[in-house]
């Protein structure tokens, strides 16, 4: 028997497991991500602001959202394989 989860499924899983290690010394660049997913997939847009509050990054504006901390690789791997890299 094979599984394979789907993209939705994929978010999902990475949103539970995102655990970004902080250091105690901030090296003094700010990360920004800017997207614009379009209304199509507005499920998807929805569960990549969560990704991004996980990973503690604020609402900055519509489709703005600023850090400290920099973005987990899974994610950056999961937003390649399903193409909303596109819109980020």
């Amino acid at each position: 028997m094979f599984l394979k989860l789907t993209h939705k499924g994929q978010l999902e899983g990475l949103i539970q497991k995102v655990s970004v290690e902080r250091s105690e010394e901030w090296d003094g660049k700010w990360r920004l991500v800017i997207f614009d997913i379009p209304e199509s997939s507005k499920e998807k847009r929805s569960l990549f602001r969560t990704l991004l509050k996980k990973n503690q990054f604020v609402k900055l504006q519509a489709g703005v959202y600023i850090s400290p901390y920099s973005f987990c690789r899974e994610a950056v791997i999961y937003l390649k394989e399903s193409k909303l890299i596109n819109f980020v």
